[in-house]
Parts: C-alpha cells; sequence; structure tokens
C-alpha cells in the first residue's frame, strides 16, 4: 500500500521499508525507481523486502534523488542538519547580515544572504565561535 506522503516513523523499520518509503515519497513506480538506480525491478523488489542488501553504486546513483541517508540511517537529511545547526548562532548571522544590507542600503538577493550564511556558519564550524568583527570585515569586501 503506497502513500503519497509517507509518515517517516522509523522505529522498527528496516533499509527495506524506507527504500519502499522513499520510492512511495516520490511517487515512483519500483520499476521507474529501479531505472534511477540502474537495477532491474526484480532487484528492487528484493531490496524493498529487505532480501538484499543494497550496495553502494545503487546508493550512489539514487543520492541525486532520493534521501539516501534516510535510507541507510532512518534519519532524514533535514533531521541531521536540523541537529547540526545551532539555531542561536543562525540567528546571530543573520542579523549581522542583516544589519550589513541596512546600513549600506544593499538589497541582498536569497542567493547571496545564503551564499553569506554559510561562509560564516563554516567560519563558525571550524572556531566553534561567531566573530562579529570577522565577519563586518568580510562583508565591507563583498561588492
Amino acid at each position: 500500500m503506497e502513500q503519497s506522503n509517507p509518515k517517516r516513523n522509523t522505529k522498527g523499520l528496516g533499509y527495506g521499508d524506507r527504500i519502499r518509503e522513499e520510492r512511495a515519497r516520490l511517487r515512483m513506480t519500483q520499476a521507474q525507481f529501479a531505472s534511477l538506480a540502474g537495477v532491474s525491478r526484480a532487484a528492487q523488489v528484493h531490496y524493498e523486502l529487505g532480501q538484499r542488501v543494497p550496495d553502494l553504486n545503487y546508493l550512489a546513483a539514487l543520492d541525486s534523488y532520493a534521501d539516501v541517508s534516510y535510507i541507510i540511517t532512518g534519519e532524514s537529511t533535514l533531521q541531521q542538519c536540523s541537529k547540526a545547526l545551532d539555531l542561536r548562532i543562525c540567528e546571530v548571522i543573520f542579523a549581522a547580515i542583516d544589519a550589513w544590507a541596512d546600513e549600506s542600503n544593499r538589497s541582498v538577493s536569497a542567493k547571496l544572504r545564503a551564499e553569506l550564511f554559510l561562509l560564516f556558519y563554516q567560519q563558525f564550524s571550524a572556531t566553534g565561535r561567531v566573530e562579529p568583527g570577522w565577519i563586518k570585515t568580510t562583508l565591507s569586501l563583498v561588492k
């Protein structure tokens, strides 16, 4: 029984169940999903039933389409990302970017804002701290 929006409750779910859920989430048939993964429909059936363990080639082929992290671990990429992000740090970084945009009368595109955020969050991840002076100096270099 396929659901168009399966719930992501992984208690007791094996990798086969997660593969089936991910395929259902993408609204694909077994044949379509198998084609993306470069396997036969029969192999897809065996994976979904937990009778065969998918190899790296299968998972790598699906990486651009499916949440492979969810298939492997039972935890979605979004869940992993939200665990890694510190909300307080995000607020500080976005506040600094917004203040810079206001002070310099700049209209900041969503793409530039995201790129700046990523740069500053990577700096935080590497050093373990947010340095407002470094953020301000870096933003002054943006043309």
